[in-house]
């Protein structure tokens, strides 16, 4: 089953790469509690496993990508999957343990987060992201040839260190324009969702989500 869109604006498209949107939640994301394309997939038997997989680019230049459903493809990852638990079957939504910067640890007893790739930086509490644009020593705004020397923000997940540098929440938008990835975000009050982890983490670490075991994974992306 599926809804159509009958009127909308087209200001999107007109600067967006891509036709449409396909959301990959949870059925209690739905305005209508319905089950989703990807769980009509499952319950039609037409995928070797209930899973689907991103690998996402990390060369702004050739922002190319693959959505795979049913499987992982082993040539666009290395090492073993870090597995989370769902904790709230609307979101892809996970209990994340900390964040790390050599000067400051957020989120010190654990907090929950989402991996969604519709959502294209890092966002956290303002404070957060106030306190970590501090320590980069940039606002929004960097300038391109102190990329190599900022930071690292590590993030630990299910026991696992994930790192990003200044290559991965730095964007290079033209030769001599390059801004952070990383933006301010209100707490979701009814998930007490803290942070999101977009397109910029999902570049440096493949993912895949379980709907089988209510799981999501991380493993270094080969790119």
């Amino acid at each position: 089953m599926f809804g159509e869109v009958l009127k909308f604006s087209t200001e999107f498209w007109d600067w967006s790469q891509c036709d449409g949107v396909l959301g990959m939640g949870y059925p209690a994301l739905s305005h209508f509690n319905t089950s989703t394309v990807f769980q009509n997939m499952i319950h039609q038997h037409v995928l070797s496993q209930p899973i689907f997989s991103f690998y996402l680019n990390r060369k702004y230049s050739h922002p190319d990508g693959e959505l795979l459903l049913g499987e992982t493809n082993p040539s666009h990852y290395v090492g073993e999957f870090t597995y989370v638990n769902v904790t709230r079957k609307k979101y892809w939504q996970f209990k994340m343990d900390r964040i790390q910067t050599e000067r400051n640890t957020f989120c010190s007893e654990g907090c929950q987060a989402i991996v969604d790739t519709g959502f294209s930086t890092i966002a956290g509490p303002p404070q957060a992201i106030t306190a970590l644009k501090r320590e980069i020593g940039f606002n929004d705004r960097v300038e391109c040839r102190e990329i190599p020397d900022l930071p690292h923000i590590i993030f630990v997940i299910g026991g696992t260190t994930f790192r990003l540098t200044g290559q991965d929440y730095v964007r290079k938008v033209t030769g001599d324009l390059c801004i952070l990835t990383l933006q301010n975000i209100d707490p979701f009050n009814d998930n007490g969702i803290e942070w999101i982890l977009g397109n910029v983490f999902i570049r440096r670490y493949y993912t895949v989500f379980d709907m089988g075991k209510d799981r999501v994974g991380f493993a270094m992306a080969d790119n």
